[in-house]
């Protein structure tokens, strides 16, 4: 059943995409040689202490503690050529686990420590390129994650997956004067025994007042259930276990202050998932673009 539901949302994604326009970095879409764009990033997800199960009779696990978890990010796309794109992004994890013991039956008499933990995540270099020119736009992506990333088995925290990542996607976009859209599909292949993911992104944006765009997403992230990693108490707070999957949505506000500079703000919320938070994650960035 769960796997019929996202064959219908992969079929959704890919029927709409016959329609990310060049003035955002994503999509199909090539910088040209020379030309480029940079973000620079803080994501948060607000202090929570439950998340989705696939094994729980009411699809939540309640945690013995709160749980913070902010992100600091690079993100860069650099035309090496008018047609290959060099693709960089670069991640610094805040996370805790509060003093305070919540009182709940899951994970027993277990108790994690509480704690901090910073330092950076899984690293991921990539090239995109187009395969198909034209009013529709089809290209291709391949990213390298590495397996950068720093652990505490006693508090459970994690600031990245332990493994290797191998991530190629093909993207299919149209724009138009004033809107766009495009979807995105590919599967992650992991090493150290974690299971293989497919990975399905779906955007549509329009402007508004020539400096404003408005943009609906939808992310979904399957896991194959084909590993068998151990999550070293991460299931615990929702950092990087393995089989960690979701259903997720989002809108996304690009502001132009000037053809180079910009501001991003945008808020994702998953409606279904595997040992994912229940909370909200909200991001400002800022852009350059030359």
């Amino acid at each position: 059943m769960k796997h019929t539901k996202i064959f219908t949302s992969v079929l959704a994604i890919i029927g709409i995409a016959i329609i990310s326009i060049p003035v955002f970095a994503g999509g199909p879409w090539t910088q040209k040689k020379g030309s480029g764009y940079f973000q620079a990033a803080y994501t948060f997800i607000p202090k929570y202490r439950s998340l989705y199960s696939n094994t729980a009779t009411d699809n939540t696990l309640n945690l013995k503690r709160e749980v913070s978890d902010v992100t600091l990010s690079g993100y860069l796309e650099y035309g090496l050529t008018d047609e290959l794109t060099l693709i960089g992004e670069l991640p610094y994890k805040v996370t805790e686990t509060h003093p305070e013991v919540f009182n709940t039956r899951d994970f027993g008499d277990n108790v994690l420590a509480a704690g901090t933990l910073n330092g950076l995540g899984n690293i991921s270099l990539g090239i995109l390129r187009p395969l198909m020119s034209g009013n529709l736009k089809l290209s291709g992506r391949f990213k390298l994650e590495t397996n950068v990333h720093d652990s505490d088995v006693a508090t459970g925290l994690r600031s990245g997956i332990d493994a290797w990542g191998f991530y190629p996607a093909v993207i299919l976009g149209k724009s138009f004067e004033k809107s766009y859209i495009f979807a995105d599909a590919g599967v992650r292949f992991r090493t150290n025994n974690y299971s293989n993911e497919l990975l399905l992104q779906g955007e549509a944006g329009r402007s508004f007042f020539d400096r404003l765009w408005v943009i609906g997403v939808l992310d979904v992230r399957q896991s194959l259930n084909d590993g068998t990693a151990d999550n070293e108490n991460s299931e615990q707070t929702g950092l990087y276990p393995d089989n960690q999957e979701y259903f997720a949505f989002g809108i996304k506000f690009i502001l132009s202050i000037t053809e180079q500079v910009g501001i991003n703000i945008s808020g994702f919320g998953a409606s279904s998932g595997n040992l994912v938070a229940k909370s909200p994650a909200n991001t400002l960035g800022v852009y350059y673009r030359w």
